[in-house]
């Protein structure tokens, strides 16, 4: 029998409930819990139980799962591949300019194979915005001639006109940012640079900060421990000695341009010019 307050089984001729302590009364005696009885909660199936254990896999549930995993390894080995052989900047130059190999002769950084038909020299400084148009209007056809193997370009970055940088000596800051990357990272000069034309300043302004010369570095894939060289002026001797030669072969301006050792005598703004002069050379 139960009790008809609290709902407990009461044991046989019990006169009172073990649980709540009520007198056990007829209503009690009747086979079924009284009016306080609540049933228990039926246990809910596996599942909607976050507890319970899964089903065991069938055979067929087991293959899809393995074909899954395959797939995602596949595709993880497929990426860790891609990261392992792409080329990485720095080393062999930037994309679309590592095939034109650079090195540093004397005073000059040369782009190009060493043995290509035609040498065009370029003296320059990089807040000359002449020397901006040249490479804005020039700089396609030159990379052209030196991918296919008619020229090599000779830069020659010189220091004349630092007392238009504000105070900054920009002029000395960016000869030696160029051929700190020629010599520490040369498959990186090229689009370093592109660049430094690119975000060629004005004159009479303080030029690029090192910080900024940095920044683009970097994002010509030049190395850290490279950069790291342009605000201590480390190849301050050079740009010094660059701008000693370049008087001594008489070069009053920028920029400056032989073809083969003769000075161009054409329009170089005018587009086609100077490409026209070098196969001419060839």
């Amino acid at each position: 029998m139960f009790c008809s307050q609290c709902g407990a089984q009461a044991a046989p001729g019990a006169k009172f409930c073990s649980n709540c302590g009520a007198a056990l009364d007829a209503s009690a005696t009747a086979g079924q819990p009284g009016p306080g009885f609540v049933a228990p909660a039926a246990a809910k199936p596996a599942s909607d139980n976050p507890y319970a254990a899964a089903p065991k896999a069938t055979a067929g549930g087991r293959r899809g799962v393995y074909i899954a995993i395959i797939a995602v390894l596949a595709v993880a080995l497929a990426a860790i591949g891609w990261v392992a052989f792409s080329p990485k900047g720095g080393t062999t130059g930037s994309a679309g300019t590592g095939e034109i190999p650079v090195a540093v002769n004397g005073y000059g950084i040369t782009m190009g194979q060493p043995d290509a038909k035609v040498t065009v020299t370029v003296y320059l400084d990089y807040m000359c915005p002449w020397c901006g148009k040249f490479e804005q209007i020039n700089g396609g056809d030159l990379k052209t001639l030196m991918k296919d193997g008619t020229a090599k370009v000779e830069l020659h970055p010189i220091s004349i006109l630092d007392q238009l940088s504000a105070g900054s000596n920009y002029s000395t800051r960016a000869a030696n940012a160029a051929i700190t990357v020629a010599k520490g990272a040369p498959g990186s000069f090229v689009a370093f640079n592109d660049l430094l034309f690119a975000n060629q300043p004005s004159e009479n302004t303080t030029g690029l900060s090192d910080d900024q010369l940095v920044e683009y570095a970097k994002q010509a894939g030049v190395p850290d421990d490279v950069s790291g060289g342009f605000a201590s002026l480390a190849n301050a001797d050079w740009v010094t000695g660059a701008w000693t030669a370049a008087q001594s072969a008489g070069v009053t301006g920028t920029p400056t341009i032989l073809i083969n050792g003769s000075q161009f005598s054409g329009n170089f703004t005018q587009a086609g010019e100077v490409a026209k002069a070098v196969k001419a050379a060839a």
